[in-house]
């Protein structure tokens, strides 16, 4: 009688432990959309709009393309400007990471090919953002 419960409060510290270990298993993954569900048209030439509504704590992947080096400016915005929502980083053609940004980017992109973008929240400030944005990337 007295084993079985010197034995019952590790049990139950066991079990706790277990279930904590599978949610931090579950916040490492990092979840990404792919943007097949991303409204994108290109209303001035070389201007490339994306609308989507963000699901909180998944992140984001929307591509654009160019075929030569590049100027370009990307501009998230939320329906209120506010949220904690940015460019948390951008893929180059070649694999190469750059980021975290905040809500723009200016600059000369030297490859031609397939850019990414995520899109999520900052770890580091606020609740997670779920709501409509829209991502405008003008390349010149």
């Amino acid at each position: 009688m007295h084993h079985t419960i010197k034995f019952l409060p590790i049990f139950g510290l066991a079990l706790v432990m277990s279930c904590n270990a599978d949610d931090r298993q579950r916040n490492a993954n990092t979840f990404s959309k792919p943007d097949t569900e991303s409204v994108q048209n290109e209303n001035d030439e070389g201007t490339l709009q994306f609308r989507r509504t963000k699901v909180a704590k998944e992140k984001d992947t929307l591509s654009f393309d160019i075929t030569h080096p590049s100027h370009v400016e990307i501009e998230l915005k939320t329906s209120d400007n506010t949220g904690n929502l940015r460019i948390n980083q951008m893929i180059m053609p070649d694999g190469a990471m750059d980021g975290p940004y905040g809500r723009t980017i200016e600059d000369s992109l030297s490859q031609a090919g397939t850019y990414r973008l995520i899109i999520g929240e900052s770890l580091m400030q606020g609740d997670p953002y779920a709501g409509d944005y829209h991502l405008k990337i003008k390349i010149d």
